[in-house]
This record gives structure tokens, sequence and C-alpha cells, in this order.
């Protein structure tokens, strides 16, 4: 009864473009973000992320209206399929919009339903948006982030001990080596563009996951509803996160500038700490991360080696840091170099589909599968993570392939999703071994198991099971 309804909702007839005039009058061109306006006055084509949800719907409404004239404007959706037919209908109705509007629309919809964490959605999306965007030379991409979304943002990244140039973000512009993201409305309340809807009877699709506490920005997003009003009482405290995170901007941005003008190379392995010593810490922070990322360094750095690196500078002290089990950082004699030890190493891109059956020979090790009955299905696997036991079918499809970015499971005893670097990192993985060992999937591409950590709780064996699938892994 509830689909039927939502069906209904989206075939009935909707004088988008008249919508749209109604919320231009509401916000007019000047309550969106300067910065962003100006860049999208310049700009040809211009690529819209809608979900259908209230945000992308305002800031769908909100571009055509004030740019439509002068730029081709392109529809960009993405289905997550996490919701069945509810995302199923989310995509209807964006389409119907772009339709009614006269505006191409590219969707896409994932090729299984499955459960995965926020980082690994959001990855997905975005792969989605720019494979369109460079198909069809669009190089703006604009999104409905809000002030509330900021807030959240902020808070987040605050307790994560993030510095000045995370916590101004996400920002209005944010270029990209191929592409523009663009945020126009980050100076707008969540509550202002829901009751600028309702006045102008502008219909949105609700995401009910939205409401879950299983992410932690609901949990945070629900914690701010019910409690910030109530602790800051009349003080505007959202627009005062508003004024903190254009200040950091600010700053982040000359401090930028100034490491800039420092007239240090970092396009070399070497660099002279002689010229930046006496500078303040932040700018000596921004020179050796920009070199870092010159070198294919910096996401080998952790924070805290970064602080150790900018110490030993400041005091003059010599230091060797391991980035790879290839390369060396060396701090001696005013320099900081990055030398080579051992062959460089090369890492093979493996993806298996369909394993049912035998042995896989894979650049890390062996890796095996067959059936267990009786008690060896209670049995535990072994300590050291080369063996695991799985509520499976002994014919059940696996997919295995190299770790990525982004990727999370929910680990044996716990309720939660939890990244596999996170885990790698609790097991002292070396970075090299992370690379090449397998992760194995179900065909929905939820992950089962990685050898060295623990099996996926989703899949743990139960007591009623009779039969399991047991996996082996033996490195070379």
């Amino acid at each position: 009864m509830i689909y039927k309804y939502i069906v209904m909702e989206i075939v009935r007839d909707h004088d988008w473009g008249n919508y749209s005039r109604r919320l231009g009058d509401l916000f007019p061109v000047n309550r969106l973000e300067y910065a962003a306006v100006d860049f999208l006055k310049c700009s040809h084509c211009l690529g819209i992320g809608c979900s259908g949800g209230m945000d992308s719907v305002c800031l769908l409404l909100l571009i055509y209206g004030h740019f439509n004239r002068d730029h081709e404007i392109v529809v960009l959706h993405y289905n997550h399929n996490t919701r069945g037919p509810e995302t199923d209908a989310d995509e209807l109705f964006v389409t119907a919009m772009a339709n009614s509007l006269g505006l191409r629309i590219f969707s896409e919809k994932r090729k299984k339903s499955m459960a995965s964490s926020e980082e690994v959605l959001r990855r997905d999306r975005y792969d989605f948006f720019l494979k369109v965007m460079h198909s069809i030379g669009c190089d703006c991409l604009i999104l409905g982030h809000h002030l509330d979304d900021m807030i959240e943002s902020m808070i987040m990244r605050l307790a994560k001990g993030c510095g000045g140039k995370a916590l101004a973000s996400p920002l209005a512009l944010q270029q990209f080596r191929d592409h523009t993201r663009v945020r126009p409305m980050l100076n707008i309340k969540r509550s202002s563009i829901e009751q600028s809807l309702k006045t102008a009877e502008i219909p949105w699709r609700e995401d009910l996951s939205n409401h879950s506490d299983k992410y932690l920005r609901n949990r945070l997003r629900c914690c701010i509803q019910r409690d910030f009003d109530t602790l800051f009482r009349s003080r505007d405290w959202r627009n005062g996160f508003a004024l903190a995170r254009r200040l950091l901007a600010e700053d982040s941005e000359a401090l930028d500038q100034i490491a800039a003008t420092t007239q240090v190379s970092p396009k070399s392995g070497e660099l002279d700490l002689a010229k930046i010593r006496s500078m303040p810490r932040a700018v000596i922070r921004r020179v050796i991360a920009s070199w870092l990322e010159t070198n294919n360094l910096v996401n080998m750095i952790t924070h805290r080696h970064l602080s150790d690196i900018v110490d030993c500078i400041i005091k003059g002290s010599e230091k060797t840091l391991s980035c790879t089990t290839t390369r060396v950082m060396v701090i001696k004699n005013d320099r900081l170099i990055i030398t080579q030890v051992g062959r460089p190493e090369v890492y093979s891109e493996f993806n298996f589909g369909n394993w049912i059956q035998g042995d896989l020979n894979l650049p890390s090790g062996l890796l095996g599968r067959r059936e267990i009955s009786g008690a060896m299905v209670r049995k535990l696997s072994g300590d050291d993570g080369s063996l695991a036991r799985l509520a499976l079918a002994a014919d059940a499809k696996l997919m295995v392939r190299n770790w990525r970015p982004g990727d999370a499971y929910i680990p044996f005893g716990l309720g939660g999703y939890k990244k596999l670097k996170k885990c790698f990192c609790e097991r002292k993985i070396p970075l090299n071994m992370r690379k090449i060992l397998p992760v194995i999937t179900n065909e929905n591409g939820e992950i089962l198991w990685v050898p060295g950590l623990s099996i996926s709780n989703s899949f743990r064996i139960k007591y009623e099971d009779k039969l399991a699938l047991e996996l082996t892994f033996s490195r070379r």
C-alpha cells in the first residue's frame, strides 16, 4: 500500500517550472554563497547531484531558476539500491522532475542491494558522477550541502583532531585536478530549506535511513537537533559556526599562500630545511605536506609522524622514518631526503569473480575452500587468521579482489561497520601486505573475510548450522 502511494505520487503531474519560480522568489540569487554564484556564472555545463531528497530538490530548482537561461544543466542521480523499491521510487521521482524541466538526466543503479558503509556509498556515488561528467565534457559538480551539514562535518572532524584546513571544509568552491565542486547553499539552514519547500508546496522524497542510528552522522544530527537549541538558548549558534568556518578558511588560505612563497621546490626528492626552520610551525607543516604529496607519500604518513618531522626540523635534530618497505625518509644536515632501499614495490591487481570451487593461486599466496560438517563446523578458526569458517553453502559464489580505499565490514563480535584500514593498523599488518591480501566477498559485494582479520559477523556460524564453508590461506 505504501509503495502504491509512492508510485502514484511520482506519476502525478507536477509543474516543476512553476515550483522553480516560487522557490527562486524565496531564495533570490543573493541568498546563495557569493563565491559559488560567481563561479557558476562563468561555467558552461552544470552537473547537479540529485537524490530526490529535500536538499537536492531545492538545489536543482534553484539552479534551474537562476542559471537555466545561459547554461547547460544536467542531472546526475545514483541509485544506491539499499532500500529496495524505495530507492527505485527515488530514481523515478528525479527522472520525472528532470524530464518536466527539459533537462538531461544520467542515472545508474548498483548491481546488487547490499549494506555498505557511508564512505563506500559516497565513493561509488562520486565515481559515477565523475564518470558521466568526463564523458560529456562537464567540469562543474554542484552539491546540495547546507549549513547544518557543514556544522555536522566540523564537529566530526574536530573530534578526530583535524586542523584548520579540514575544519573549514566543505568549501563553497573546492578545486580538483579535473573538476570543481560547488556548494551554493552552505549558508542556508536545513529548517529554512524545509519551510520554503512546504511554503511553495514542493514535494520531495524522504529517505528513512536518515533517521537510523546506524551511522555516526545521523546520531550526531539527532543530538544537535535535540540539545543545541536548549544548550545555547537564544544565541544564534548556527551562524556562529558559519562565521568560524569562514575565519578558518581565510586563515588556512593565508597560510597556504605563505607556504607557497618559501622558494622551496617540492618537486625533488630532497628538501632544504634551512629555508623553513625559522618559519611558523603551521607554515612548516604545509611545506612538508606539499613535499610529501609531490613524492606520493602523503597517505603513508600519519598526523603524528608529520608532527614528529616538524619537531625535528625546528630542533635541528636527526631522524629516520620508514615510509614504505623500500622508501626511507631521512632528516640530516639540514636536508630532508627520500632514499630507496631494496627493489621497487610491484603490486598486481587481481579480481576473480564467481569462485565456486578449487584453489586460487594469488600473488600473495594460495586461497582454498572446502565444505565442512558436524563437529568441524563449530571448531574455532586459527589465531593467525589463516583459516575462516563461514555460514555459507559449499557452492556459494565468491569474489576475490584487492583491498580498496573505503572498504569496511562488520568484524566478528561487533555490531557496526569498521574500515579495513583501521583493522589492518590494529593487527599491525604491513602496508605492502595490505595491498596484496585477498578480500573475499559474496556476489553482493559484502566482505566475508580478509586473511589476518576476523570473519564478518554477518556470516558467523550459529548453533543450528550443520554445514559451513571453510576458507584457508597460505602465504608465500
